[in-house]
Parts: C-alpha cells; structure tokens; sequence
C-alpha cells in the first residue's frame, strides 16, 4: 500500500512538472525603439498585464483599429524612403498591434502579422515580453526559434532572454501577412532548473 501510494505521488508530481508552463502567469508586452547607440529609448508599454491562456490571444491584432477608424491621423507613423515603407515596433503612435498579433501558450509565443512592410534599420526595434516571476510556476530556461513554422528572417541573435524578458530584435527585417514567427520556450521546476 505504501508503494502504491508512492508511486502515485511520484506520478502526480511528474505530470505537474510536464504541464508546468506559461499558462495562468502574467505578461507586459512592451516595444523598444532606439535609433542608435547611445541614444534615447523609447519604451512603450502596449497594456497591461495579460494573464496567459489557453486557447486565446493574449495580444490580438486589433486591438488599435478603433483608434485608427475614429480617424486619428497621427496614429500612423510609417514613412516612405526611397518608395519602400518601414516601420517601427512603436509604429501607429506606440500600436504595433495593427500590424502583429501575439498568442502566448503554455511553452511558445507566436506573432502573425496582417500586414506588409519593413521595419525601420535602428540600433533597436524591438518587441519585449516581461513575465511576472511571481506568477510563474516555473522557471524559463531558454527561448528558441522554431524554424519549421517561422517564416521571418529571424536570426538567433536576434532572440535574447535575460532575466524575466525576453526581446527580439526585429531591425531592418521585412515582413508581410504570411510572415509568422514562432519562439519555444522551455521551462523547468524553480527546485530543479
């Protein structure tokens, strides 16, 4: 009896390791953009804390429109160079959400554009994820581009995560409506990781 009820602790508490993720902590999705090198940043936050679930997109690509239909002129920042468009991650006045939405799931991030252009080549044009440790069941150990379903031109270094953040650098890439990216997440029990 006693190994039974051993046994079925050990498989209680291996399923909970293997289903600790994302899912019920807390986000911040912020944009940074830095001209150059020494330069001032410009950090926008996009909202407030989200809570992470599942199914859902924790940051949906229309979450601006409305402000652009009400007819707010200035809430689109792209500009022209040479008849190329660029824009920023603090495009549409700090609302990147026009152009990418953000799923976050229990161990990936996913961002599906649903429109074209080119970001602008800075120092840093970036998007950054802030997870609330306290909310976190677990430990992120590493943050990965999953190359069989990302369509932008990613490049590792472009992918960091320090701390609680996780940026990427999205500088000078293209993008357009069939772009989608993909980052992996891999996590691990705070005891163990």
């Amino acid at each position: 009896m006693k190994k039974l009820l051993l046994t079925s602790l050990l498989f209680i508490s291996l399923n909970q390791l293997c289903n600790a993720g994302l899912v019920d902590a807390e986000v911040v999705f912020k944009t940074k953009y830095q001209a150059h090198t020494g330069g001032k940043a410009l950090t926008t936050t996009i909202a407030g804390p989200q809570t992470i679930v599942e199914p859902g997109v924790e940051f949906p690509s229309d979450t601006s429109i409305a402000a652009i239909a009400a007819g707010k002129r200035g809430d689109s920042v792209t500009y022209q160079h040479n008849h190329e468009t660029y824009y920023s991650v603090v495009d549409v006045d700090m609302y990147p959400m026009i152009i990418v939405g953000v799923n976050i799931g229990n161990d990936f991030i996913e961002f599906d554009y649903t429109d074209s252009g080119k970001f602008s080549r800075v120092f840093q044009n970036t998007y950054i994820f802030e997870f609330n440790n306290d909310s976190l069941p677990v430990d992120i150990t590493s943050a990965t581009i999953d190359r069989s379903v990302t369509t932008f031109p990613l490049t590792d270094d472009d992918v960091q995560f320090v701390g609680n953040q996780l940026s990427i650098n999205v500088q000078g890439l293209l993008f357009n409506s069939d772009s989608f990216i993909r980052i992996n997440v891999g996590a691990g029990d705070p005891g163990y990781a």
